[in-house]
């Protein structure tokens, strides 16, 4: 979601938008990032290294800030973040029109019951609240304006996350299919654990597949530690949070397995993959489901398990690799979304002051 905020960000700017970025952190300031203001407020009560607080002290500078910046219009995202709430609140108490992004598609997923539950209640309750306090709501894919109609009644306008990276022409890619990569935060959920098993047993049966492990998250340390207890530490390299420029390369011509269970509304990675002529074997995501039905190919596994994703990527090697056009990428990419987000927000903000 941070990329998508970044990417999005960036490219209004170049539009000649002016755009301030409020957010939570550790370390509280201000800073000019790509032409984005960025003001990060004290986090507090951070929950599973996902949602955090900010203190009434955070919230009144959040107020501050909009009035200051003379903002026109909130974006917020994901019902279940602190910061949507008080935007849409604060939007109301400014009178500023508050678009919601959506980037879920389900309710959260977590091995604690405890999580599922009390996830379940936030979404039942300031979730919805959320929904139907903004003014307009988008979904990063259907299956996430299918969540938000369910959840709140709210109609969402789909608005595809797409990817950062820069579009790979075919002929300068070197394909080494035999790499494969785990992009995600290193938590059970994204499926970390499947991703080490299969990369054990194919390089159990061919020492040229290896694997590279993209992403910092609270199991990183685990996830190491169960490398070396399956004997492949030295066939995997895990290389932390890693920059675009990293991702990009590391994902050039190689293959993404996606081994994800969490309810993702328009998984990025994927696209990443595509745009970056990687191939593709996951567990069915939307966005995994959109590229296929576009003529991309996309090894979905159907029914989770190691042996399967296993024999996906055994099916991949064996075909060869399929090289993609470049000009079959570029609507996958920022520059082409977000003039298509400027269109959305302008056609909603006439429609506003129409009706008032």
């Amino acid at each position: 979601m941070e990329q998508h905020v970044h990417a999005l960000g960036t490219h209004l700017v170049r539009q000649g938008h002016r755009v301030t970025v409020i957010t939570l952190d550790d370390t509280p300031g201000r800073s000019v990032e790509d032409g984005i203001t960025v003001y990060r407020l004290k986090e507090y009560l951070r929950v599973e290294g996902i949602v955090g607080f900010a203190s009434p002290v955070g919230l009144y500078k959040a107020l501050r800030v909009l009035k200051k910046e003379k903002i026109d219009v909130i974006s917020v995202h994901t019902r279940f973040f602190s910061m949507s709430w008080w935007g849409v609140v604060l939007g109301r108490l400014l009178n500023i029109p508050v678009v919601h992004t959506e980037h879920g598609s389900g309710f959260v997923v977590s091995e604690k019951a405890v999580i599922r539950l009390a996830s379940q209640l936030v979404d039942r309750t300031l979730g919805v609240l959320t929904l139907r306090a903004a003014s307009k709501v988008l979904g990063v894919s259907q299956p996430s304006c299918d969540f938000v109609k369910k959840l709140s009644g709210v109609d969402a306008e789909v608005f595809y996350n797409v990817s950062p990276l820069p579009m790979a022409a075919p002929e300068d890619v070197v394909f080494q299919r035999k790499k494969l990569v785990f992009l995600a935060r290193v938590v059970e959920v994204k499926g970390w654990r499947a991703f080490l098993e299969t990369v054990q047993q194919l390089h159990a049966e061919d020492a040229e597949i290896t694997g590279v492990v993209l992403g910092a998250g609270v199991d990183l340390e685990k996830a190491k530690a169960y490398a070396a207890e399956l004997g492949i530490s030295d066939a995997v390299d895990f290389k932390g949070f890693v920059d675009h420029a990293t991702v990009a390369r590391e994902l050039r011509g190689a293959t993404l397995v996606n081994p994800t269970v969490a309810a993702e509304g328009f998984q990025t990675t994927i696209i990443d993959a595509y745009v970056s002529q990687a191939a593709i074997v996951t567990y069915d995501v939307s966005s995994a489901r959109v590229l296929k039905d576009a003529g991309a190919r996309v090894h979905i596994v159907e029914q989770q398990g190691v042996p399967q994703l296993a024999a996906a990527v055994r099916a991949e090697l064996a075909q060869g690799p399929q090289a993609h056009p470049v000009e079959h990428l570029q609507q996958w990419g920022w520059a082409s979304q977000g003039k298509t987000y400027e269109r959305i927000i302008q056609t909603f903000r006439h429609k506003i002051h129409e009706e008032l």
